[in-house]
């Protein structure tokens, strides 16, 4: 039996702005598939195409093909999908959209996976071999980290995850966040508990790497537990291994964390600073993490110890008007922000904005092509959709012209 697994890529004009802009950020396997390659049983074959490569060009025969992406990638999803099983292979199709699109995702698909998949994926693989595929799995408990398989990285090796930008070193350490902003998903899909990794289970996967590459942890809030976190960075310590990962602010509030980071080897820090605006950190319901008037004190603090900062932006939320597009800019220019991105506000499925805004009928576009943080779906508050995709793209020109006159102000001082 053969089993085919695809993660879908962007195969859309509206995607071109996320195309462009992976030349630059940091690119990283997404180890869904990954994992799910791990939990197949020995005796069937298994392999995985990840578009982040390249696009499918032509169809790979299979028994039964998977299918997973983002919200972004829905279009594409379906799109493949229609293909296989107009050729009569069966699709299964899984991820956070399929999670809270089931039913729009079930007219695609033969089988439909809601929440994680890795404890559920062996039972499919049985009932499609006794022909008793069902229509619909749910993961009704979140999955124990402890004895999980490594993923099957060397599936999804290949030109995108390769330097300077590319990270196929990507290791799994905790899952969920104890925080709940209501833009992001994460707690929806993967809870606000943090369920955390045996350290020694962490460290013996990273040691099975190629030691010469940075190890990206796939955490989406490493430091979400400190105690785990500083016992991990200890761990870390005799390896010398370079490493990033997304942390939260409160970094910058724990000296003995910050310091056991960089000593550690951490080399990037993905931040969530949002906004600048009060008002809105109040609105996304993260107040408890992020304290406007302590950014640049925190800036300061994290690069003092060495380590470089992806500073992630949002622009659309309630309270922005024009004023937000200058004083992001000028707060990365002050603050030397290394890498900073800057997105849309975007109400995915299963967030708690996409269903204030669908309550509210501000939803102006479910063209899930543009779900991509590049594109205004909702009616803004303070100003017209078409406008903020104007200055959005403005901004995006801008700090892309700092970026290069501080690369080469490093370069000239180096």
């Amino acid at each position: 039996m053969k089993v085919l697994l695809i993660n879908a890529g962007i195969d859309n004009k509206e995607g071109e702005p996320i195309i462009e802009g992976n030349r630059t950020r940091p690119l990283f396997p997404m180890l869904a598939l990954p994992y799910l390659a791990a939990y197949t049983p020995p005796h069937i074959d298994v392999q995985i195409y990840d578009e982040a490569h390249g696009l499918l060009e032509h169809i790979i025969d299979a028994d039964l093909v998977g299918i997973s992406g983002m919200t972004m990638h829905a279009r594409r999803m379906y799109q493949l999908a229609d293909e296989y099983r107009q050729l009569g292979m069966p699709v299964v199709l899984g991820g956070i959209h399929v999670t809270y699109m089931n039913q729009e995702a079930s007219e695609h698909a033969d089988a439909v996976v809601q929440g994680e998949a890795e404890q559920l994926w062996p039972l499919l693989l049985e009932d499609f071999q006794k022909g008793e595929l069902k229509k619909c799995y749910h993961a009704a408990i979140a999955p124990d980290l402890h004895n999980v398989p490594h993923p099957r990285l060397d599936l999804v090796a290949g030109i995108a995850y390769r330097p300077p930008n590319g990270f196929l070193n990507s290791v799994m350490s905790t899952r969920g966040c104890p925080h709940n902003c209501n833009f992001c998903c994460v707690t929806k899909m993967f809870g606000r508990k943090l369920r955390l990794r045996p350290i020694d289970q962490v460290i013996e996967e990273i040691l099975t790497l190629p030691q010469k590459t940075p190890v990206f942890f796939n955490d989406d809030n490493l430091i979400g537990n400190t105690k785990y976190a500083k016992e991990l960075f200890r761990a870390l310590l005799p390896y010398r291994k370079r490493w990033g990962s997304q942390m939260s602010l409160k970094i910058a509030e724990d000296d003995e964390l910050l310091k056991l980071a960089a000593r550690s080897g951490c080399a990037s820090v993905f931040l969530g600073i949002e906004s600048m605006n009060r008002n809105n950190i109040v609105a996304i319901n993260k107040k408890s993490v992020n304290n406007v008037d302590h950014y640049m004190d925190a800036v300061r603090k994290i690069h003092d110890v060495g380590i470089e900062i992806i500073g992630s932006f949002i622009v659309g939320l309630d309270d922005d008007d024009d004023g937000v597009f200058e004083d992001i800019y000028d707060f990365v220019d002050k603050s030397k922000i290394e890498v900073p991105l800057v997105g849309i506000l975007t109400p995915f499925p299963g967030t708690d904005i996409y269903y204030q805004f669908e309550k509210q009928g501000r939803i102006i576009d479910t063209n899930w092509n543009k779900y991509n943080l590049a594109h205004t779906v909702f009616r803004p508050n303070k100003m017209t959709p078409e406008h903020l995709d104007i200055k959005y793209n403005e901004l995006i020109k801008h700090l892309n012209r700092l970026r290069f006159r501080n690369d080469i102000i490093r370069f000239s001082i180096s």
